[in-house]
């Protein structure tokens, strides 16, 4: 039986009841739930995933998507995040930007908990596949921004294609608001439309984080966008948006984004991001990639599989992919 066999077979469908609200609504204090309320959160979005949705990603390279988490995923993975800044030592992979004024963790579900709890039973791997327009869709990746009240830590300009060692464009990010985000607090900006000149080129930029370059050698380096803002041979525009929790943003590998500093922050801005794998994905070695935890060697040219990218999402086969 293959993992699609597999997973449609035992595929759980939510239960029926009255429509669960959305958490779009400013926190106000840290509740403390029990473990048995886990299955009062919600599975599938809370909202359809519409044609609208589909078109923006496709044109912009990405799509904020609202409201389609509830109110108990929002407040266990704050419960998730607390606990997990207070003990980072835990946590064997920290990203390249990771410092003492911006928190980056990387793989947490693989700790189980919460994350593997929201990677595997939430509405996330679902959105995605529906943006996408996929046929399946297999875990690959969560990773915790926590960018502090006061904090000076600007994101360069970067995509994150530079770091993956794969083929495909089917590996995009979905990042998750668990606190309100504004532009006073760092928010993601992103160049709309700019992850397509990139795909026609073949073309992949060098990244520079605090830790060091990634990237090919002879790549170029991600252009400073902010200093095209205002430059009117720039055919490109930088969006970007304002997130209540359980609000969020799906984009593209190729898209470039960054974020500012948070010193006037009113809010910390938490963000779990998560990677997907879809369709189209191979393993594929490139120069500059970061390798996967605990994979000794890429099987070239192979989809990604296994107990490290579990199967999540399958389209019902009722349903044709898009």
């Amino acid at each position: 039986m293959s993992d699609r066999q597999a997973f449609m077979q035992c595929r759980k469908t939510r239960p029926e009841g009255k429509p669960r609200a959305s958490c779009r609504l400013p926190f106000s204090g840290r509740a403390a739930l029990s473990r048995d309320r886990r299955n009062e959160m919600n599975r599938e979005p809370l909202k359809p995933i519409s044609d609208e949705h589909r078109t923006t990603y496709e044109r912009d390279g990405v799509v904020c998507v609202r409201g389609m988490f509830d109110q108990e995923w929002c407040n266990r993975l704050r419960e998730a995040v607390d606990e997990a800044t207070r003990n980072v030592d835990r946590y064997e992979h920290t990203g390249p930007s990771h410092s003492e004024n911006f928190v980056s963790i990387i793989y947490l579900w693989r700790h189980g908990g919460l994350f593997r709890d929201y990677i595997l039973s939430s509405p996330a791997a679902e959105i995605v596949g529906r943006v996408l327009g996929c046929r399946e869709i297999r875990a690959f990746q969560d990773h915790l921004f926590i960018k502090p009240i006061g904090s000076p830590h600007v994101m360069r300009w970067h995509h994150d294609m530079t770091t993956w060692p794969m083929s495909g464009h089917q590996v995009p990010t979905l990042w998750l608001a668990l606190e309100p985000v504004s532009k006073s607090n760092g928010r993601l900006e992103f160049v709309a439309g700019y992850h397509k000149k990139l795909v026609d080129e073949d073309m992949i930029f060098r990244g520079s984080y605090l830790k060091g370059d990634f990237g090919p050698e002879t790549a170029p380096v991600c252009p400073d966008f902010n200093e095209l803002r205002e430059d009117p041979d720039f055919d490109y525009e930088i969006v970007g948006y304002d997130l209540e929790p359980g609000d969020s943003v799906l984009f593209h590998p190729r898209t470039p984004h960054g974020s500012g500093d948070a010193t006037n922050a009113e809010y910390p801005r938490v963000g779990l991001s998560s990677r997907w794998i879809g369709d189209d994905i191979r393993w594929k070695s490139r120069e500059g990639a970061v390798g996967v935890p605990g994979m000794d060697s890429l099987p070239e040219g192979k989809r990604p599989g296994g107990d490290l990218f579990p199967l999540v999402w399958a389209r019902p086969g009722s349903e044709a992919a898009a």
